[in-house]
């Protein structure tokens, strides 16, 4: 009889597939709205944030600077969003959403959800809210996780065993 993996494996194994086949979700569904993920992930942060300043977004998406730059200006000729001083400080550039933008916007959520809704349908109902509160309880240990890495100074931090 084959042993089984050890736990942290078959965890990393189990979430490689949950991340791979939710963002195959979300790229479809994304598709299907004419964007990119890129700038659906865009979008989803200028949504959350009201209005975002560019280089805050270009960080949080970790995304060059001239990367976003050609994703904003995608999203200007579709008339998704469009930018504007900073009104704390007009040297600084943010984007918002077009009323356009926000439809849309609400459009791919509703899609997202009722996709999620499916999903989650496939559990027995006195499943689904344990699966809510470990999944969220992975995403925050594993937010954590990266947060501590990054405070790290790059030669403290550990090796990735890759060359």
């Amino acid at each position: 009889m084959p042993t089984r993996p050890p736990l942290a494996q078959r965890f990393h194994d189990i979430l490689r597939l949950l991340v791979r086949e939710s963002l195959a979700r979300d790229r479809m569904l994304c598709t299907e709205a004419g964007l990119s993920p890129t700038q659906w992930e865009a979008l989803d942060l200028i949504w959350e944030r009201g209005a975002a300043g560019m280089n805050e977004l270009a960080e949080e998406l970790r995304l060059s600077q001239s990367t976003l730059t050609r994703i904003v200006d995608l999203l200007e000729r579709k008339g998704l969003a469009r930018r504007r001083p900073a009104r704390d400080d007009r040297r600084r550039v943010e984007a918002i959403l077009t009323a356009r933008g926000e439809e849309l916007y609400l459009q791919v959520q509703d899609r997202l959800q009722a996709a999620c809704r499916e999903v989650l349908s496939s559990l027995p109902l006195d499943r689904r809210q344990s699966a809510y509160e470990a999944i969220h309880s992975l995403a925050r240990a594993t937010q954590q996780w990266v947060d501590r890495r990054r405070s790290l100074p790059r030669t403290a931090q550990p090796p990735t065993g890759r060359p």
